[in-house]
């Protein structure tokens, strides 16, 4: 005589080792919530990066303008042509 409860049992034993096994396994939801927060920090790391290019880009197309590129200059190093006089207020 087959016992009837053999393979519901059996069934149910699988799908609770399957169901633990996605839980606390090596690549488990644990594991994935890790994984979306290292994301998270990536996305927020890759915008602060990418508009930092964006600034970047910006100034070196300032430089190929020879009044900008001079401005700069001016404002950095402190350059002044010959005959020019600086006051500095402070």
């Amino acid at each position: 005589m087959k016992q009837w409860w053999f393979r519901p049992a059996l069934v149910s034993l699988l799908l609770l080792v399957f169901v633990w096994l996605l839980i606390f396994g090596n690549q488990g939801l644990q594991e994935m919530e890790k994984l979306l927060a290292i994301r998270s920090e990536l996305r927020a790391e890759h915008k602060v990066l990418s508009e930092r290019k964006q600034k970047l880009e910006f100034e070196e197309r300032q430089l190929h303008h020879p009044e900008q590129f001079e401005n700069i200059i001016r404002q950095e190093l402190d350059y002044i042509r010959d005959g020019e006089v600086v006051i500095k207020f402070k």
